[in-house]
């Protein structure tokens, strides 16, 4: 039995990143203010650090039940440890958040994986294998 994808919304503002994001997750409503994104909802919410940090204490006390999950500059540690104190539930560097866009919105496998390995990617160029999206057990 096939698993349907949870919703997701996206608190991003930079065009390309919300193209690199749809490429991977079909169906991602965008939102250009953390007011739009919370009355868009979700079960997964992703938020670009780098704009929207203080979005995030808000989301989760109006999306209790969502997925958080934040990407930002691996350099800013201040802005890593904030999100995850405003309750993120996955906070990953930007680099590794679009190699594996996949695993950390959709919790594919968890989103516990080997950001080193070359061959742990989402992206069908740097992994041509990588292409299939059935679900084993």
């Amino acid at each position: 039995m096939a698993r349907e994808d949870p919703s997701v919304v996206a608190l991003v503002s930079d065009l390309i990143d919300r193209s690199r994001i749809q490429g991977v997750i079909a169906g991602v409503r965008f939102a250009g203010t953390p007011t739009a994104a919370a009355s868009i909802g979700g079960d997964v919410v992703v938020v670009d650090l780098v704009r929207f940090v203080a979005a995030i204490a808000p989301l989760r006390a109006t999306l209790p039940d969502a997925r958080i999950v934040a990407f930002g500059p691996h350099v800013d540690d201040v802005g890593a440890a904030a999100a995850r104190d405003a309750g993120a539930d996955l906070v990953v560097a930007r680099s590794r958040f679009f190699r594996q866009i996949r695993r950390c919105v959709l919790d594919v496998d968890g989103a516990e994986t080997n950001p080193d390995d070359p061959d742990d990617t989402d992206d069908p160029e740097t992994n041509p294998d990588d292409t299939d999206d059935t679900e084993t057990d």
